[in-house]
């Protein structure tokens, strides 16, 4: 997994897999600028904070969220999240930076509160997810599945829109989605 975070100014790399230590470096000059060890296993997905002070390491079952810039993150984070079952697949930050969305691969999509560190919101895809975006209007999270679907929730509502699937395309998983607001 890799995810950049940058300004005008900087950028930071982050970096993770499996050998469970996230790496962060300066895209521009290759230089490692800290290791921090993920203590649970593998390391899924990363995503930065809106914010950039927050990076947050999907794993087995569990997000945790490291402040990135402390000079010594501790491998256990300043929030772990825990409520799901298999890999978590999928992380984000709504553009406040409150509120984060996972998904996992026991089919569920849930809607974190950071500032109680809980799950605020659930829903069932009934499909592993491999994947999800939010929508640029916040509030619409589209998970894909390995059943080939795409399923659009309303995080406000806590509602299922409407699920997708492309004519023709069967039951072959979704493995990878982008989202640009145009």
């Amino acid at each position: 997994t890799v995810h950049i975070n940058s300004d005008r100014l900087s950028a930071m790399l982050a970096t993770g897999g499996y050998d469970r230590d996230i790496k962060l470096w300066d895209p521009v000059s290759a230089e490692g600028i800290k290791s921090i060890r993920f203590p649970d296993g593998q390391i899924n997905k990363l995503c930065f904070s809106p914010d950039s002070k927050y990076l947050a390491a999907a794993g087995y079952d569990h997000v945790r969220l490291y402040d990135w810039t402390a000079p010594n993150p501790q491998p256990q984070g300043v929030v772990a999240l825990s409520e799901h079952k298999l890999n978590v697949t999928a992380v984000g930050f709504k553009s406040d930076g409150k509120l984060l969305f996972t998904g996992s691969e026991d089919g569920t999509i849930k809607l974190w509160d950071l500032r109680e560190s809980k799950s605020v919101g659930e829903h069932s895809c009934h499909s592993p997810v491999t994947g999800a975006v939010l929508h640029p209007d916040q509030v619409h999270v589209i998970a894909a599945t390995q059943s080939g679907e795409l399923i659009v929730w309303d995080s406000a509502s806590k509602t299922e829109v409407r699920r997708l699937v492309w004519p023709g395309r069967g039951t072959s998983p979704v493995a990878l989605l982008s989202l640009i607001h145009i």
